[in-house]
């Protein structure tokens, strides 16, 4: 089992010896504090090398998330690595001040645009978690951040099976922490209760009230379920979150007691 459960947000012992602050370290201890697959680059651009990497471990105030800096011969690239579960699941430019051109790398659609500091910038998704990356100094060609997006690799392997695999509502931060301040929409997550425990479904809510999906696309399984039941006064009714899986792609879907699908 990660350490990472250990003082994770919800854990017995949640946020005990955890710091404070962003703090560098190895990759391998950075995966101890992050609710994420942690990737480490295993190619890098021509005369660059790995430079500072920094961890916010998850508290109270904050969720989990990892910069790395890439670096050489006067340029340098920026990767911001954390688990989106506080806005859309299937965005892929968070980062992006406008939506931008389509590339693809390992398989996963990303976007290039510009950041909110006018930076080049870049954003996909890896085994769940989202990758925003900004070039603060110099320039790199498309084709060499292509490379380097595919040749991403886990730290620590078993984090794919103990984390990227797991049910929404067990490994979202915000859906762990429960109501509180947050950021924006972080209200649309903090005022429900989540649950992966079907019994809870079927005991607590009608049957005309539980929407379950009639197909769903080919090679897809059913996998991620999780069950709200929102309290939050700006919204009504019982509402389901679903997600259907097929390697590193998902599919999200939003449904409300009326059956609509957002």
């Amino acid at each position: 089992m990660l350490r990472f459960w250990d003082h994770a947000i919800g854990a017995e012992q949640a946020g005990a010896g955890a710091p404070t602050e962003p703090f560098e370290c190895a990759f391998e201890e950075a995966q101890d504090w992050c609710n994420f697959v942690v990737l480490r680059p295993a190619w890098l651009p021509s005369g660059c090398r790995v430079g500072q990497v920094t961890v916010r471990a998850e508290s109270l105030e904050r969720a989990s998330s990892l910069r790395v800096i890439v670096q050489g011969d006067g340029r340098s690239c920026r990767l911001k690595q954390f688990y989106l579960d506080w806005w859309i699941p299937t965005s892929s430019d968070t980062n992006l001040t406008a939506p931008g051109r389509a590339f693809v790398a390992a398989g996963i659609v990303g976007y290039w645009g510009r950041d909110y500091k006018g930076q080049d910038a870049a954003c996909i998704h890896r085994f769940g978690a989202l990758l925003e990356l900004s070039v603060p100094q110099g320039h790199f060609r498309e084709e060499e951040l292509v490379q380097f997006f595919e040749n991403l690799r886990p730290v620590v392997p078993e984090a794919v099976e103990q984390l990227a695999r797991l049910p929404f509502a067990r490994i979202s931060y915000y859906a762990r922490k429960g109501p509180g301040l947050g950021p924006w929409n972080y209200d649309l997550l903090s005022g429900c209760r989540w649950t992966t425990d079907r019994t809870v479904l079927r005991s607590e809510f009608a049957p005309e009230q539980i929407y379950f999906p009639r197909q769903i696309p080919a090679r897809f399984e059913f996998a991620f379920p999780a069950i709200l039941d929102l309290i939050d006064v700006l919204i009504n009714g019982i509402q389901r979150l679903e997600f259907f899986k097929q390697g590193n792609s998902c599919f999200f879907a939003h449904t409300s007691y009326t059956g609509n699908v957002v």
